[in-house]
């Protein structure tokens, strides 16, 4: 049987899931390996890259719960038990007994937890990493993705974009604009709601960005901006303001450029009919009266 040759598209794939394997590996010399490739592939790995992170974010969110209700309960439960122990051992008049088993209790919960606590712990550091790599990323082409990720539940995966797409914004320009889908500008603009003030750099970058690439929603999404003013974000609403203009250009063109594709698009009404009730002789050459008269 012969084994199906892969092509270089999956064998990229296969090389940057083996990355991401060794990324997240306890390896040092795997982890600098790893990332490096990433870095090197990195139009190809950013769609994994971020599936990883998305799915360590929740493990590492899971096992938090995980550690935190059972070092909860697990206290709470084992001093019952220890209050109950003292109280019966004291009416039994032997409390040396009752002592070394609320010693050995507390050990093992201890243990239990040290061990829980280095679980979660190597989880964290994973999904460092796998920021870290993200960060580094200098490719054009994982701007679209990210901001996609700015509109994400998770308030660590959001953090991570932000951090991410900073050096990348100011350097986005009008050729770029076919690399970012409808999805990606809307993450884009929903930056521009944020209301606090260390979002201040990115809001500016993104409008920078959209200055470039910006449609009739991004032109709306500034719009919504200037009506609410404030003294906080006065460099982010002038910005805006000299952004508008562009960008109702731009949409004007889009909007007459829509228009003109309808028109061609739709059926002509002005058809060519077959004649009706036509009588054959009307269509038959007649001397004219000068000649019937001669005659």
């Amino acid at each position: 049987m012969m084994l199906r040759q892969l092509t270089p598209q999956e064998q990229q794939q296969k090389q940057v899931q083996k990355s991401l394997r060794n990324l997240l590996s306890l390896s040092k010399e795997k982890q600098q390996q790893a990332a490096e490739a990433l870095q090197q592939n990195s139009a190809a790995a950013i769609e994994p890259l971020l599936t990883c992170l998305e799915k360590e974010s929740r493990r590492y969110a899971a096992r938090l719960r995980r550690v935190l209700l059972a070092t909860g309960v697990g206290g709470i439960l084992l001093t019952g038990f220890n209050i109950i122990a003292l109280a019966l051992a004291a009416s039994a008049g032997h409390p040396v007994v009752p002592a070394l088993l609320m010693w050995d209790a507390w050990t093992l919960y201890l243990v239990s937890t040290s061990f829980a606590l280095a679980s979660l712990l190597l989880s964290s550091k994973a999904r460092k990493r796998l920021q870290s790599t993200l960060c580094s990323m200098e490719d054009i082409r994982v701007a679209g993705p990210l901001a996609e990720m700015l509109e994400h539940q998770d308030y660590m995966l959001r953090a991570t974009a932000a951090q991410a797409l900073l050096p990348l914004l100011p350097r986005i320009t009008a050729a770029h604009a076919g690399l970012f889908t409808p999805e990606q500008k809307h993450g884009l603009c929903s930056i521009l709601n944020s209301t606090r003030k260390a979002d201040i750099p990115l809001m500016l970058a993104a409008l920078q960005a959209l200055g470039q690439i910006g449609d009739a929603s991004a032109l709306r999404q500034v719009e919504r901006l200037l009506e609410n003013r404030s003294r906080r974000f006065r460099d982010v609403h002038d910005a805006a303001e000299r952004l508008l203009p562009a960008l109702r250009e731009r949409a004007a063109q889009e909007e007459m450029r829509t228009t003109l594709l309808r028109a061609n698009a739709e059926p002509s009404n002005t058809l060519l009919h077959p004649a009706q009730n036509v009588n054959e002789n009307s269509l038959l050459l007649h001397p004219s009266l000068g000649e019937q008269e001669n005659e």
